[in-house]
């Protein structure tokens, strides 16, 4: 719904689910620059740590792991969405996609604050490529929002 009652366009769900997939994309940056500039200052006190840790090691399973479980999520989702032809279901799948790929970006961040461990940063590259492969579609909304007379003979 938008503030005067009427329900939003497709065009308006759009732009909003593309400026949230921006945002948490931005903060993803947020958080790696953080955890630069604090790395940084931590290696004029220690040198960093070279090689994988097993805490990164576990750190990069977990990212991975959320990675792919926020495509089943989205995708569980947005099926729901489809059958029930409602498109608040793709903007609630894309958010829940986009926090889970967000646990990278964390875990990367926990893992530079911890050791400074510059193979961290990997985990904010793959929390960015998770969350750019989520952008939205028209498509997608568009398949939840309209249900066609085709769509009704085949089911």
């Amino acid at each position: 719904m938008t503030q005067t009652g009427k329900p939003a366009t497709v065009e308006q769900r759009l732009q909003t689910l593309r400026i949230l997939c921006i945002t948490f994309l931005a903060n993803i940056g947020v958080f790696a620059l953080f955890g630069y500039l604090t790395a940084r200052s931590r290696e004029t006190e220690e040198d960093a740590a070279t090689g994988f840790s097993n805490l990164l090691l576990l750190f990069f399973a977990a990212g991975v792991a959320s990675l792919a479980a926020s495509f089943v999520v989205r995708r569980v989702l947005q099926s729901k969405a489809e059958r029930e032809q409602n498109p608040a279901l793709v903007q609630q799948a894309l958010i829940i996609a986009l926090v889970m790929c967000e646990v990278g970006a964390l875990l990367g961040l926990i893992g530079l604050l911890i050791e400074g461990n510059p193979y961290a940063y990997a985990l904010f590259v793959l929390a960015a490529v998770g969350d750019l492969l989520h952008f939205p579609r028209r498509e997608q909304l568009l398949a939840a929002s309209y249900k066609t007379a085709d769509r009704n003979a085949a089911a």
